[in-house]
């Protein structure tokens, strides 16, 4: 044979290899197709070699031939079994399924989707055999998996073959390629059975629920804001007034308005906190108080309401009321305010009596209990099964004229359980009611200076009460007593007189004597210039807010003070104190000796919010500087170095966030970083998180009330005093304490080399950098036993190198944390970290030379 002949054999054969190969390619549709092409091809080429072949040529093409039709039909067949077992595998599906190509044709289809689709034509789109449509279908319904590359799936509504609506859900998922490039994709329609329906229906009712809360947390974080923001200045402006000379008309007036001020925030706390109790964001604060700052707080903010009714509202104590415990006083305050209102609500005449009580024992933790007791209606067994109820009314017949929500009482119940106490009614229908609860709270060790002075002033005096009303009376003895003062109660007016002048003659006389004008006040005005004419002696006249005294009625009298009722136990000492003339009458900054002068920035937008912090802090002899806006405030420290700035959240221009952090880069203030403070009506713990994160120091939430200023001014003065950049005056002076520290470092190491120095620096750095980290969690978790610890170890190392100031540091955060003082935790932190950072550099610069 000749070589072109050859030649030309290899190519038929190659090309029949070759299109057979085609065949296994092809889509499944195409196979008879194709398959015939190649055995045509095969058979043309083979037949021009014959003709011109040789006998022996044509022989061996024959046989070529006969081999090469055997093996196209073994592929063939093998085609078919791919084809068929394929097929069977997508019939097997039993939900309506299709396999297309990237131009939406139909590549594939199960019997389920030819029953249900009426798929004749293999070569169908999809959109047709699925939706009906004549193109694809519109991305703004739903997104196509040609399109996005992604599995996805939607419900759709369809028409079921009963004429009903069904449920379908379509899913989709691409197909790639080895090489990774999207080939097509596989859809089934899917109807839903009723189980699927139900968890379909309970998934978009989660939603819906879901949505409706976020829209209501929305809602009320909004009606808090909008309503604190002028709050603000409204108990702001209070404060500021009650510090002018005012008559006792206008005094009432200022404490009508802060009432009913203060019950239109609780009314908004109520709400915040029902819905964070709901969604489970609720965390409670610990700060340290004394149980009658909650009972005096409680009868400021109740006591207009009480009075305007006619009914008595008194303050009680039992047990240690002027011990010093740690809580959360904000909660436990909504807490009593929330069942005096209802008290208050559902009783017409009598009284109503809060009872504030801390027991401590040694062999168990304190536990704080404050009852509300009232002589109203009462309640029945069933309705007093239901009073923690949210949203419940109670509908029995005497009290329908005063039916409520009961919000406040549920979400106190809520929050009781949530400081690991407990809360109960006792009620009798028509005989009053009693709601009391108590919640576990820690002792702090030392006693409150001020507390002990007062007892010592007061001590051994004797008080003769003139009131009508024994429980109230008994009220005003019990917070009395325990700071030893005598206190005999008398309730027929005609007989004061003659008991005055018997204690007289027995030698144990009346100290003095607190007569209460209230009601029938011109017979009780009449006893207090009849108990004048008898002797010197000293009155304290108990009038109401709702109905004041005009001066001219008491001008006459002499020796007298006016206390206003509800009676709070620090008025009536103070009163006591100015009328027997003991103790000494402090300022309102003599209890803060480590106030600094402050150099203060107001920034805030609002005027009226302006003037009232500019008006606060000026009361309190602080220089305070003030701007609009965030730019501004960048503009001002160009200017001028501050130690505190008072950051509004939300400014025109740029908001106090962005504002902070611009700060916290360092570029504008050379003088050290100020201590920057959020001042916002957004109290949600999420804004707070927030600020904190934005560089924020700390979090002062609207309306601001002089003492909140007060005391956030005490813990912003020590965090500025330790913030403070080192004067040149300093310099000399650190010199000199870093050559202490490092001669006593090298009496320490003995004669030996500098690799022992250095090891003594790295120990000691790496030590205290290890602690303080310790602290820093401790702090954020309350860990206070951790914390003594930490600051015992650090300050045992501190004074072994003679770091002196740094153990100092140490000695008053372990002091804090023992005395459970949390307030002072931070600010203490504050200074044991700045103090850190400025010996550190002492170490490293001795560290840099021994090498």
């Amino acid at each position: 044979m000749s070589k072109g002949r050859l030649i030309a054999i290899l190519l038929g054969v190659s090309a029949a290899g070759l299109l057979t190969s085609l065949v296994l390619l092809m889509p499944l549709g195409s196979t008879k197709q194709i398959v015939a092409i190649v055995l045509f091809g095969a058979s043309l080429l083979l037949y021009l070699l014959q003709v011109r072949a040789d006998p022996d040529a044509s022989r061996r093409l024959g046989h070529a031939k006969r081999e090469l039709e055997k093996e196209i039909g073994e592929l063939n067949q093998r085609l078919s079994e791919s084809e068929a077992f394929s097929q069977s595998i997508i019939d097997g599906v039993p939900d309506p399924t299709i396999i297309i190509n990237k131009d939406f044709s139909v590549a594939a289809i199960n019997r389920a989707a030819r029953a249900e689709c009426a798929a004749g034509d293999d070569q169908q789109f999809c959109y047709r055999a699925l939706h009906g449509r004549d193109g694809p279908c519109d991305p703004a319904n739903h997104p196509c998996v040609l399109k996005t590359g992604e599995s996805c799936k939607h419900i759709q509504v369809r028409d079921g073959e009963d004429g009903e609506e069904q449920l379908v859900e379509l899913r989709a998922t691409p197909l790639y390629s080895e090489s990774g490039e999207l080939t097509g994709a596989v859809e089934v329609l899917h109807r839903l059975n009723d189980q699927e329906r139900l968890a379909l229906k309970l998934r978009r009712a989660k939603e819906d629920a879901e949505t409706a809360h976020r829209a209501r947390a929305e809602f009320v974080a909004t009606i808090s804001h909008e309503v604190r923001t002028p709050m603000n200045a409204v108990l702001g402006m209070a404060d500021l007034l009650r510090l002018t000379a005012l008559t006792r008309k206008q005094k009432s007036y200022v404490q009508i308005m802060e009432s009913s001020s203060n019950m239109l925030l609780s009314l908004v706390d109520n709400m915040i906190d029902f819905a964070n109790l709901e969604a489970g964001d609720l965390v409670l604060k610990e700060e340290v108080f004394h149980a009658t700052d909650l009972l005096e707080r409680v009868l400021e903010i109740m006591g207009y309401q009480a009075n305007s009714k006619g009914i008595e509202i008194a303050g009680a104590t039992e047990h240690e009321p002027d011990m010093q415990v740690t809580g959360d006083f904000e909660r436990l305050r909504q807490i009593t305010i929330n069942l005096v209102s209802n008290a208050i609500k559902f009783t017409d005449k009598g009284e109503v009596i809060v009872s504030v009580a801390v027991d401590s024992d040694s062999d168990r933790p304190a536990t704080l209990t404050v009852s509300v007791s009232d002589s109203g209606i009462g309640m029945s067994d069933e309705a007093a099964t239901r009073l923690f109820e949210p949203f419940t009314q109670i509908t029995e017949p005497l009290e329908s004229q005063a039916q409520g929500s009961g919000l406040g009482i549920a979400i106190s119940k809520q929050l009781v359980e949530l400081m690991g106490g407990e809360i109960k009614v006792e009620s009798e229908f028509g005989r009053g009611t009693t709601v009391w609860f108590s919640v576990p709270v820690t002792r702090v060790a030392d006693a409150d200076k001020s507390v002990l002075e007062g007892r010592r002033a007061l001590g051994n005096r004797r008080l003769l009460i003139v009131n009508d009303n024994p429980k109230v009376s008994a009220a005003i003895c019990s917070f009395l007593e325990p700071w030893d003062i005598g206190c005999d109660v008398e309730t027929r007016p005609d007989r004061v007189v003659g008991r005055l002048a018997a204690a007289s003659d027995s030698g144990y006389p009346f100290d003095c004597v607190v007569i209460d004008v209230d009601t029938e006040q011109a017979d009780r005005l009449d006893l207090a210039r009849a108990t004048r004419k008898a002797g010197d002696m000293p009155m304290i006249l108990l009038t109401s807010i709702a109905r004041p005294l005009k001066v001219g009625q008491i001008s006459s009298i002499g020796k007298v003070r006016c206390v206003n009722k509800p009676v709070l136990p620090s008025e009536l000492r103070h009163n006591l104190r100015r009328l027997l003339q003991v103790g000494v009458v402090e300022s309102p900054l003599a209890d803060d000796e480590f106030f600094r002068a402050l150099r203060i920035l107001v920034a805030e937008d609002n005027p009226i919010n302006r003037r009232l912090l500019r008006g606060m802090l000026k009361s309190l002899d602080f220089e305070v500087d003030s701007v609009n806006d965030g730019p501004s405030v960048l503009f001002a420290l160009r200017d001028k170095s501050y130690d505190l700035i008072m950051m509004d959240c939300q400014m025109p221009g740029m908001d106090g966030d962005e504002v902070t952090r611009i700060i916290r880069e360092g570029k504008e203030n050379s003088d050290g970083q100020p201590v920057v403070v959020a001042v916002t009506a957004d109290v949600s713990a999420n804004h707070r998180e927030q600020c904190l994160h934005a560089g924020m120091d700390d979090f002062l939430a609207k309306p601001i009330r002089l003492d909140t200023l007060k005391s956030g001014l005490r813990r912003w003065s020590i965090m500025a005093e330790s913030r403070r950049v080192q004067l040149p005056d300093a310099a000399a002076e650190l010199q000199v304490e870093s050559n202490d520290i490092i001669e006593r470092l090298r009496e320490r190491a003995g004669p030996v080399s500098g690799e022992i120095i250095d090891e003594y620096i790295d120990l000691f750095l790496d030590d205290t950098a290890s602690r303080i980290d310790i602290l820093r969690t401790a702090l954020e978790q309350r860990d206070l036993d951790t914390m003594r610890r930490e600051c015992h170890a650090l300050k045992g190392a501190c004074l072994e190198l003679g770091v002196s100031r740094l153990g100092s540091c140490c000695d008053a955060l372990g002091k804090a944390s023992k005395d459970r003082r949390v307030d002072d935790l931070s600010p203490a932190m504050y200074r044991l970290t700045a103090e850190f950072d400025r010996v550190r550099p002492m170490f490293e610069a001795e560290k840099n030379r021994s090498v």
